[in-house]
């Protein structure tokens, strides 16, 4: 347990260093099992040291507003994209485009339940999350989350276009 938690450490600390457009090298076992043992990832219960290290060269090089200022141009092609192949798939569905967070809110026709059509939508290679999942209130019933961010323009507009399969032939 104690190897995976570490390992989640080391690749979290990466994928932050390439956030910030750093080379990030491979570690052998040997400095694994070298860092597992000195205390610099485990902190004990408070903020880790050397993580807290990283953001802070991070905040004071400036390199945390330039990585979230490309983030925020990413993120909003992204948007744009998915906002276009719902309306080129999907017009008669409601939404609005996000201005801010990672998700769209769509409105499924009167009569859809999005848990149903949950379960259909593993045969059209698609996926998304029931409203329901996030209603303090057990309702949202009749809406999807989509994400944008995490996928390529591309695999945005694929997933529309199975969606739109979905929903006819499910």
């Amino acid at each position: 347990m104690t190897k995976i938690i570490l390992i989640s450490a080391i690749l979290f600390f990466a994928l932050s260093l390439a956030a910030y457009g750093q080379t990030v090298y491979t570690i052998g076992q040997s400095t694994l099992d070298r860092v597992a043992c000195c205390g610099l990832i485990d902190s004990g219960g408070g903020l880790n040291p050397f993580t807290s290290a990283v953001v802070r060269e991070a905040i004071k090089s400036g390199g945390l507003e330039q990585n979230i200022s490309k983030l925020k141009s990413i993120y909003s092609q992204k948007r744009m994209v998915m906002d276009a192949a719902l309306r080129r798939q999907l017009p008669e569905l409601i939404w609005k485009v996000p201005q801010g967070g990672y998700f769209f809110w769509v409105r499924l026709p009167k009569g859809m339940y999005a848990a149903e059509l949950q379960r259909k939508a593993t045969d059209f290679k698609v996926g998304f999350r029931p409203g329901v999942r996030f209603s303090s209130r057990n309702g949202l019933h009749d809406y999807i989350r989509l994400s944008f961010v995490f996928y390529e323009p591309e695999e945005i507009e694929e997933g529309i276009v199975r969606l739109k399969k979905c929903l006819i032939l499910g």
